[in-house]
């Protein structure tokens, strides 16, 4: 399934855009026209928050006139209109799935329409947003919470912004990042082995390196003020993280330098570390949305800074 239509109105900087797509889009001009605003439409009405009504946008996202109040200003609209090209070229599962929101065009093709809108509540004074699916004709289809998540599960989206900050990316809880350094597959038995070398190589560090005694010995002295377990040991120096899960937190990028040394990724420039993220971003597809989701899933991502870096 692809995005053939995409509608935006009074999103951020677009008062109403109108644009058709393809199964590859590339969307480029000058800076400040809305490139970006265009992708964080997508994004925001194929993202895992539409589960609540309010939080989707925020008061910047609206599209503000000058003396204008983002309470004052004409409520968001986003469309995106999923079709067939060729008759029965959906799955029947995935239309099974989806059910009562796919509907039948004029062309005789199977359609579906979503359209996440927010504005100002003066009742409940927050912003709202709400969800819904669309007939062909334009008219809201009865609640269904279910179809939603499922559109997510079977074409979600995941974006890569132009400012790609290597820090960000490759830390343990991001979204590309940190599904390569989870520890929930390895079998028990090879865990508890690999855990207890790293105990044996970790005492050896602390045999060579005597430093830590005193300063254990001084924290110690803690247990006579707060309550501590361990015994007769209640503090331990870990120069080497003595869990799996713990280590691959804290693995980072080596890359070699032009001299041959290898040195982590935030000692590079900004443009390598700008490509490894790109690289990560690929990787991501590769070993993990093709295998979750399937070839169906939409990346989304922004070349501008590193088309800004290739012109300099």
């Amino acid at each position: 399934m692809f995005i053939r239509k995409l509608e935006i109105k009074n999103f951020r900087g677009v008062t109403h855009l109108s644009l058709n797509l393809d199964e590859t889009t590339v969307i480029f001009g000058s800076n400040n026209t809305g490139k970006s605003t265009v992708l964080n439409a997508i994004h925001a009405v194929l993202s895992r928050t539409l589960s609540r009504r309010s939080g989707v946008f925020t008061e910047y996202d609206y599209h503000l006139g000058v003396g204008r109040e983002p309470t004052d200003a004409d409520p968001i609209e986003i469309k995106l209109t999923f079709s067939e090209t060729s008759a029965d070229e959906w799955p029947e599962a995935k239309v099974q799935q989806l059910g009562p929101v796919v509907g039948i065009g004029t062309d005789g093709l199977q359609t579906i329409t979503v359209r996440l809108t927010g504005k100002y509540d003066d009742a409940l004074d927050i912003f709202v947003s709400n969800f819904e699916f669309l007939d062909p004709a334009g008219n809201p289809y009865p609640s269904n919470p279910n179809a939603g998540r499922r559109l997510q599960q079977i074409i979600p989206a995941f974006y890569l912004a132009a400012l790609r900050d290597a820090a960000k990316e490759f830390r343990p809880g991001a979204p590309f990042w940190g599904p390569f350094v989870k520890a929930l597959k390895i079998d028990p038995e090879i865990r508890a082995e690999i855990e207890e070398e790293i105990a044996a190589l970790n005492q050896r560090v602390l045999d060579a390196h005597t430093g830590f005694e005193s300063v254990k010995q001084r924290l110690a002295k803690s247990a006579t003020l707060v309550p501590l377990g361990g015994g007769s040991a209640p503090v331990s120096i870990e120069a080497l993280p003595s869990r799996v899960f713990d280590i691959l937190a804290k693995t980072q990028v080596m890359l070699s330098g032009v001299s041959g040394a290898a040195l982590p990724l935030g000692q590079h420039g900004e443009g390598t570390q700008s490509l490894a993220v790109i690289c990560l971003f690929d990787a991501f597809l590769d070993a993990r949305l093709v295998g979750e989701y399937g070839e169906g899933a939409i990346p989304i991502l922004t070349l501008e800074r590193f088309l800004h870096e290739l012109n300099r």
